[in-house]
């Protein structure tokens, strides 16, 4: 059912390149669906395994820009977060 992740309890998952989400229309109304995810799982499910990956550093002002100060903080709240310094290998 569209719109009901409310099931996902004792499921770990992964979000990939956090900050790059965009919201959606659903129904006239604009949604984002990954801040509604980090809502939930922070809110109700905290003993649930929940790993991001981002460019940004966990505390970079574009993740307050895309989520809220208040999601922001939730993200930094539920990390342990590793900087890993690599070469790019995009180019």
């Amino acid at each position: 059912r569209t719109g009901d992740y409310k099931n996902i309890k004792d499921v770990s998952l992964l979000i990939d390149d956090i900050g790059q989400s965009k919201e959606i229309s659903y129904m006239g109304n604009k949604l984002d669906p990954i801040k509604e995810v980090i809502t939930e799982r922070y809110d109700n499910l905290k003993y649930t395994f929940t790993s991001f990956t981002s460019n940004y550093p966990i505390n970079h002002r574009a993740l307050t820009d895309q989520y809220g100060e208040r999601v922001a903080d939730r993200i930094q709240a539920m990390c342990n977060y590793y900087i890993i310094n690599s070469k790019n290998f995009r180019r």
